[in-house]
């Protein structure tokens, strides 16, 4: 009797252990792979819960929302792509008054869209650029259901200069990008070639580093059980190791002109990777700005102008207006 019981434990061990291996995969499926939709109805609700929540803090001039360009005074276009698996990716083009303008392609982070890009890109479009601000794939308002930071999102982006490119108002592009974006812009640079320049803001270096830490902060204890879950996942997405995913490495095979961006205060991307990037960087022309007592989330507003100006300058300075044929380059 004692031996069936012993035997039904056992089992009953075994089988829970079998459930909960099974079951781990559907669980990791985070916002890292799964991007929360921030989009015009996104914000609304958030503000309408914040409204109910607490009507008391409630400022109608602190609480406004700016859903698209013409919510700032700017004229703009709709600019969709279409991907090489056939999925569209929602954005907008504002042109500038100059027709020599360059044009700056903006890249969110993961897990933000478009939207939060516009005071960028009103800075950039009151500084006389040509500006085009796109949803990542699974971001915002594009299609897609999973994000990949390695060469399923450089060949979206390959997508998007195709389709710039063939505006006879393109000059010169520089393709700024934000966190795991910026690494988008860096891997589109030394595997396309088109860009002009790049603008990286807030890198991640080592992006097995990054994962890590994200699954630290979203799973504490248990994360030394769901980070190999999740590392497996984004390995197979992005057909390669984590660890092979290691910017400073890709600099220096990268002679496009590069700035870099660094939060002072960030504990989740650290200034020290945007330095190590830049001692890294083969690019002949390349800066590195700081923006002291911020984060990735607060270094537009901390850097103010000397911020806006800082990019604004970078760009004119490294690409003449003068046109250079670049529209006919393919991607290695």
């Amino acid at each position: 009797m004692n031996r069936n019981r012993i035997f039904f434990s056992f089992a009953s061990i075994l089988g829970i252990i079998a459930v909960f291996i099974l079951w781990i995969p559907s669980l990791v499926t985070p916002d890292l792979l799964q991007p929360q939709r921030i989009d015009s109805m996104y914000l609304e609700f958030q503000r309408q819960q914040a409204f109910a929540n607490h009507p008391e803090n409630f400022n109608a001039v602190d609480s406004t929302i700016f859903f698209n360009p013409e919510d700032l005074k700017i004229e703009y276009n709709k600019f969709d792509v279409n991907t090489s698996d056939d999925k569209i990716l929602r954005g907008w083009y504002i042109a500038s008054a100059d027709s020599d303008a360059n044009t700056i392609l903006i890249l969110h982070d993961w897990n933000e869209s478009k939207i939060q890009k516009l005071n960028l890109a009103k800075q950039m479009h009151d500084r006389g650029f040509n500006v085009c601000m796109v949803d990542l794939r699974a971001h915002g308002n594009s299609d897609g259901v999973v994000f990949s930071p390695g060469i399923g999102s450089i060949s979206d982006v390959k997508c998007i200069l195709d389709s710039l490119l063939s505006n006879s108002r393109t000059n010169h592009i520089a393709i700024m990008g934000s966190g795991i974006s910026a690494g988008i812009a860096l891997q589109s640079a030394l595997y396309d070639g088109r860009a002009d320049a790049i603008v990286l803001q807030c890198p991640y270096n080592n992006f097995r580093e990054l994962v890590s830490k994200y699954s630290e902060k979203k799973w504490g204890a248990t994360s030394f059980v769901l980070f190999p879950v999740l590392k497996r996942k984004l390995e197979k997405i992005i057909k390669m190791p984590l660890q092979k995913l290691h910017l400073a490495n890709f600099s220096k095979l990268v002679e496009t002109p590069t700035l870099l961006l660094a939060a002072g205060d960030d504990s989740f991307y650290p200034p020290i990777d945007a330095y190590s990037i830049f001692d890294s960087s083969a690019a002949v022309k390349k800066n590195i700005y700081l923006v002291k007592k911020s984060t990735h989330e607060t270094i537009e507003m901390v850097g103010g102008d000397q911020y806006y100006n800082a990019i604004a300058e970078f760009i004119s300075l490294a690409i003449p207006k003068k046109l250079i044929k670049t529209r006919n380059k393919k991607m290695t």
